[in-house]
């Protein structure tokens, strides 16, 4: 008796041993997180991380029976497929699996590249959030299997799959009721990682355009004071067009004139520039009027 205690409480200790060796603490998954992260940029799929993805007519608890939601589901991975640019050749096969024996691990779901088959092996307890993280799941590792994101130890590579599901924009369907090789807690986490690079990107983006805009501006504005140091100068060297022009050109001509030799229009052209955006459709008004002046009296 004390011999078989004694076997069953060094197996308890060695599984529970196991079991935490295996499982991810808060900073791995944030190293992995980001990891991840470097690696989509590096693939060109940044784009994929900057918004949240839906599905147009998603599985439903109202789906009762197998056919239904193999044609949701299947439909459900035809979207995420197009928008991850990749061939939409996956069938999705959903099947009964009360006891959780279809697999040698109970899983799930399994994604076959082989067959281009991704397996939901169904249970009564498995309500539409469930079967949809395991869609995303499973098409995640498809979806690295195809872009040569996958890396050999099986549980690193299936933690990087949960990992990246939420990375490609499925972040809050991975936590509709999947429990996989990350904790709901840790999808949590690495979607809170992602918002912080989601937001960190933008803001350098929004940077980007602004300075963009400003050395646009910057340009127009150097490019208008040519114009107008040009236009003083055929205009104080001739004193009438250097062509027969249309009654309406002369008079545009003279209010043009006018206003430069008053200083009106490189008062103008300042409160453009100081304007910034605003100013703009007015600056291109006065670079025309400019040019045409110059075109006008040479």
């Amino acid at each position: 008796m004390e011999l078989a205690l004694s076997v069953f409480v060094c197996i308890a200790l060695y599984l529970l041993r196991m079991y935490f060796l295996n499982r991810p603490d808060k900073k791995m998954i944030r190293r992995m997180t980001r990891e991840r992260i470097e690696v989509m940029e590096k693939k060109g799929y940044a784009h994929l991380m900057m918004q949240d993805a839906s599905f147009k007519n998603p599985v439903t608890d109202a789906d009762t029976d197998i056919p239904s939601r193999q044609k949701k589901l299947q439909g459900m991975l035809n979207e995420m497929m197009a928008r991850l640019g990749l061939m939409p050749n996956v069938t999705v096969s959903v099947q009964m699996d009360e006891k959780g024996q279809m697999t040698r691990d109970g899983r799930a779901g399994e994604y076959d590249g082989g067959a281009r088959m991704i397996r939901i092996f169904l249970r009564k307890s498995m309500d539409a959030g469930h079967m949809t993280s395991i869609l995303c799941h499973e098409c995640a590792h498809c979806f690295m299997d195809r872009g040569g994101m996958n890396v050999q130890d099986f549980q690193t590579n299936e933690r990087n799959t949960d990992i990246t599901a939420c990375l490609m924009g499925y972040s809050l369907q991975m936590l509709s009721g999947y429990t996989g090789y990350i904790k709901s807690s840790e999808v949590r986490m690495v979607r809170k990682i992602l918002l912080e690079w989601r937001s960190t990107k933008q803001a350098s983006q929004g940077k980007a355009q602004s300075q963009g805009q400003s050395g646009a501006a910057s340009g127009a504005g150097q490019e208008a004071r040519k114009l107008l140091s040009e236009a003083k100068r055929v205009l104080g060297k001739n004193k009438v067009p250097g062509r027969v022009l249309p009654s309406e050109d002369y008079q545009r001509l003279y209010r043009i004139s006018e206003e430069i030799r008053l200083g009106q229009t490189e008062k103008q052209l300042e409160t453009c520039l100081r304007s910034g955006e605003q100013g703009r459709q007015t600056l291109l008004k006065l670079t025309d009027d400019l040019r045409f002046v110059i075109r006008a009296m040479q």
